[in-house]
């Protein structure tokens, strides 16, 4: 899934207002409030503290990578790295 079709499906499917805190705490603090529904911080953050707050885990998962292409400053395939970088932007974000 790319990011924009996940954004569409959250839309399409769920009626929500996103909000931001300053930190993953007040992502917890703001669930256990029962100012948010719901919340995301990073897997590390959540299985080391959901057990000081009342939340409960999901088996939802973000998983955003980097990809880094080289090239040879004189090579014969550099002038291709623009192309490929419009090409793979467009693949990821116009789904």
């Amino acid at each position: 899934m790319t990011e924009k079709s996940v954004t569409l499906f959250l839309i399409n499917f769920y009626d929500f207002l996103l909000t931001q805190t300053d930190n993953y705490t007040e992502v917890f603090k703001a669930i256990e409030e029962n100012r948010a529904d719901a919340g995301i911080t990073n897997r590390n953050f959540g299985n080391k503290n959901a057990k000081n707050f009342e939340v409960k885990k999901t088996p939802i998962i973000f998983q955003p990578i980097n990809i880094k292409f080289a090239f040879p400053k004189e090579g014969e395939q550099t002038p291709l790295l623009e192309k490929k970088n419009k090409r793979l932007h467009e693949k990821i974000y116009a789904g």
